[in-house]
């Protein structure tokens, strides 16, 4: 086990002016989607969604079971 500090991890842009940076960074793989293709993620897996282009996307979820109260929304003003 590592200690973490901004000075140790490459930050990130997080919604609108904010900035991050990861505490554990797992090695997992990046999958690429393109336009009309969908993934499924097993129950239990982290996972994460990024844009990594300068176009806007959408995506959606589907979830069984429900997945309510286990996520944090974050609202991106325009």
């Amino acid at each position: 086990m590592q200690p973490v500090s901004c000075n140790t991890q490459t930050a990130y842009k997080w919604g609108e002016g904010g900035v991050g940076w990861p505490l554990v960074d797992t090695g997992g793989p990046k999958v690429a989607l393109a336009r009309g293709m969908a993934l499924h993620i097993p129950p239990g897996t982290d996972h994460a969604i990024t844009n990594e282009s300068s176009n806007e996307i959408q995506f959606l979820v589907i979830s069984a079971p429900s997945t309510r109260s286990d996520r944090r929304e974050i609202v991106v003003k325009k």
